[in-house]
């Protein structure tokens, strides 16, 4: 048995103190073998002894209509409770994301005594958020942003997994702070990317304008200044930080336009970028891909069985069949 199964199945079984449930949730939203702990999150669910009840069916489907939600207002979504069986498998993919809104309520609340409020953007979905002092945010698929109903006194502190686009309302007396699971990006005003999903291999800032002080968690020593036109990327998996002095940033950006540009990604994270881009589920033969790298840009609205074909073309020997909203490629 593995630590991390260890550590997951012991956790849940047992009660304990909040100073040693926070150190756990710390570690938990900071784990890096995510494929792992999801695995060992299922099996812990399927063991629940719960029966359906009469609510069950009413509770899923208020949240099958919170994420169905079409308009551009964000929603309030409490620590996700448990609601049987019956709803078990559409939930699975929300439990992580939960347990960090619990996370940062607990511990950012607790400072501020803001209420705060968590937008997530389903896959196949933009969202634009205003925020509280009239900063916007514009929400890629899949993403999570959590931030308060009024920012503090010092400092304007949101919370992300996934991506978005910020054009923040510039005060000096107030740092604008984004957090994600492995950078602090800290601003005055100015307009960035920041890449950040649970799943991906790598976490991205990319500036345009203005200037970002970029905090690495894993090295609280270590902090990079990004001008205009550069990026810091953190690759998870190495450990390495590496700054690109004159990025592209079209390319980064081009999401916002409804483009896709993908740049030297693996099979694995364009099957991601698949997944989020359509609302599809990709099932992929990763061992025959793995050597592949692709680049690629996509500016005219293709659907997904177009991106498919252009795949075809790029990698020889690529076969896929669908069924509904499933895509195996082998």
């Amino acid at each position: 048995m593995s630590k991390t199964r260890r550590i997951l199945q012991y956790y849940f079984n047992h009660t304990y103190s909040k100073i040693v449930s926070n150190n756990f949730l710390d570690w938990f939203i900071n784990h890096r073998n995510i494929d792992e702990r999801d695995i060992v999150l299922r099996e812990l669910w399927d063991n629940l002894e719960v029966a359906p009840q009469q609510s069950t069916e009413q509770s899923l489907s208020q949240v099958e209509r919170r994420i169905s939600m079409r308009g551009r207002q964000p929603w309030r979504v409490p620590f996700l409770q448990k609601i049987g069986r019956i709803a078990a498998i559409f939930l699975l993919p929300l439990v992580s994301a939960s347990i960090v809104y619990f996370y940062t309520h607990h511990t950012h609340a607790a400072t501020t005594g803001s209420e705060l409020t968590e937008c997530f953007v389903p896959n196949g979905k933009v969202r634009m958020v205003t925020l509280p002092d009239s900063s916007q945010v514009l929400l890629n698929a899949g993403t999570v942003l959590i931030y308060p109903s009024s920012f503090g006194a010092h400092t304007r502190t949101v919370y992300l997994n996934g991506e978005a686009c910020f054009t923040v309302c510039r005060n000096e007396n107030k740092p604008f702070i984004v957090k994600t699971t492995d950078m602090d990006i800290e601003v005055l005003g100015t307009v960035f990317d920041v890449s950040s999903y649970a799943d991906s291999e790598h976490a991205l800032a990319t500036l345009k304008s203005g200037r970002v002080n970029v905090h690495l968690k894993n090295e609280p020593s270590t902090s990079v200044i990004l001008e205009p036109y550069e990026q810091v990327s953190y690759n998870r998996i190495s450990g390495e930080v590496k700054v690109t002095r004159q990025v592209n940033v079209e390319n980064v950006f081009a999401w916002k336009d409804g483009h896709l540009v993908i740049q030297g990604m693996s099979m694995n994270e364009i099957a991601k970028t698949i997944e989020r881009r359509y609302g599809v589920t990709i099932y992929l033969n990763a061992n025959k891909y793995e050597k592949e790298r692709i680049t690629a840009k996509f500016i005219h609205g293709e659907t997904v069985y177009e991106f498919l074909s252009v795949l075809q073309q790029l990698i020889p020997g690529l076969k896929y069949k669908t069924e509904e909203n499933k895509i195996y490629i082998y």
